[in-house]
């Protein structure tokens, strides 16, 4: 007996031809892009490198689509599954995303470009 398999074409995984979705990304047979990024090498070694993936989280930025949140730091992936930045701080207890605004331990963080903003004093 032969089963006949297929390949993700987002994230290469093998699938029994008969299934409607990838187990591993979610891409629907015949519908391109509905399936979670496939990431490239560094951004898959970026988690790591960081003390480990704690949490993959949406964004909203204009490139950056992905923030990693880390023990050591934090990372973004654009849409493509490309890394943009990193952020090693050697130690972050909290990140916090709402929308397009990133706070890595209280200190706001520019989504797209892994840069430092300043807060105004007050």
């Amino acid at each position: 007996m032969t089963f006949a398999h297929i390949e993700c074409p987002n994230c290469g995984a093998t699938l029994a031809a008969s299934a409607d979705a990838c187990n591993r990304c979610g891409e629907r047979k015949n519908e391109p892009g509905t399936g979670q990024p496939r990431f490239t090498e560094a951004s898959r070694d970026a988690g790591p490198g960081l003390g480990g993936l704690l949490s993959l989280i949406s964004v909203g930025g204009v490139r950056v689509r992905y923030v990693g949140a880390c023990p050591a730091g934090a990372f973004g992936v654009d849409a493509a599954g490309e890394l943009v930045w990193t952020i090693d701080w050697g130690w972050v207890g909290k990140v916090l995303v709402d929308g397009t605004e990133l706070r890595l331990d209280g200190v706001r963080v520019e989504i797209d470009t892994g840069r430092v903003l300043v807060d105004p004093p007050r």
